[in-house]
């Protein structure tokens, strides 16, 4: 009777982890969803209005002085 107590237990710990495991697979998946998504938005908006190039940096003068 002792064990089924424990079986029952470690199907609902089982259980738990397949959960916690299924939902980080989701939030993973989300994630690399929206970094597709904001990268091709990214890329979209670049070619469409590209801003102009950087300036130099003050500082980078600074360094071979």
């Amino acid at each position: 009777m002792a064990s089924k107590q424990k079986t029952g237990d470690l199907s609902r710990q089982e259980k738990l982890e397949a959960e916690m495991r299924a939902n980080l697979m989701r939030r993973k998946q989300q994630a690399r969803e929206r970094r597709r998504a904001n990268d091709t938005r990214a890329q979209q908006q670049n070619t469409e209005n590209s801003p102009p190039p950087a300036l130099k940096h003050p500082d980078s003068d600074k360094t071979k002085g």
